[in-house]
């Protein structure tokens, strides 16, 4: 599916799957109580100097808070799967817990209240809760053919939104970039990501059968694993699909 044949309702509706597959709950930032007031108040902070957004360019975010999905108003619908995206995978993080300072490989966080207050005291797991998200929204923003933005502004909107210092910028900044090359390779790697193009492209599940199916050969040809090894990944992979594809259609 391109981004020209989307309508606004297949768009809410994709993303009110993927908010309910996440375990969470989507909300439309008009709807919010009090968000007049909220707006005023950056409008405010930025009068004073703080280096926040006006109440014009926050209107234009949407947000992940807790299990809540904020949802900008007035998005075209390839904005609205790309920022629902983006904030489900926020979702998933808040919920599965990941990373502890100085540490990316097999170190977990306790998700909920941990989660959130380690996003807000640590800039460097804010970094890769935001590298990660902005790749799950970049997975969504290639597959429906739309043209992906550079390293450069992606980096400009941490460094602008998020308040990092230069070193997290940089950081930030390689991160994005292997995310980049990977996804413009096609590569889709976040939960969320890989779920929403589930929901765009239900009728390409034949082509990934088929690049499955090639992976195992080549892995075999390469020596790189036995025929045991492959045949057992896929049958355990085909199982938990199985199993969560059926928790899902009967929640």
């Amino acid at each position: 599916m391109k981004s020209e044949n989307l309508s606004p309702a297949v768009a809410l509706s994709c993303v009110r799957d993927l908010c309910a597959q996440s375990r969470g709950w989507l909300v439309r930032k008009g709807d919010v109580p009090g968000i007049g007031v909220i707006r005023a108040t950056f409008d405010a902070l930025r009068a004073l100097g703080v280096g926040v957004p006006s109440g014009a360019e926050f209107d234009r975010y949407s947000h992940a808070l807790g299990p809540f999905v904020v949802l900008a108003d007035e998005m075209q619908p390839e904005e609205i799967l790309e920022a629902a995206t983006h904030e489900c995978e926020h979702v998933g993080q808040f919920w599965r817990g990941e990373y502890r300072k100085g540490s990316t490989v097999g170190a977990t966080l306790d998700g909920g209240v941990a989660f959130a207050w380690l996003y807000l005291v640590e800039p460097e797991a804010r970094v890769r809760y935001e590298a990660r998200a902005y790749r799950a929204g970049l997975e969504v923003r290639h597959a429906l053919g739309l043209p992906l933005p550079s390293v450069d502004d992606l980096a400009d909107t941490l460094a602008r939104g998020y308040a990092l210092d230069a070193s997290h910028v940089a950081f930030g900044r390689v991160l994005l970039d292997s995310a980049l090359s990977s996804v413009r390779a096609g590569v889709v790697t976040t939960e969320s990501g890989a779920a929403m193009l589930a929901r765009l492209f239900p009728r390409a599940r034949w082509v990934g059968y088929t690049l499955a199916v090639g992976c195992a050969l080549t892995r075999v040809m390469a020596r790189a694993h036995f025929v045991s090894d492959v045949a057992l990944a896929a049958g355990l992979g085909w199982l938990v699909a199985f199993a969560l594809t059926r928790r899902w259609s009967t929640a």
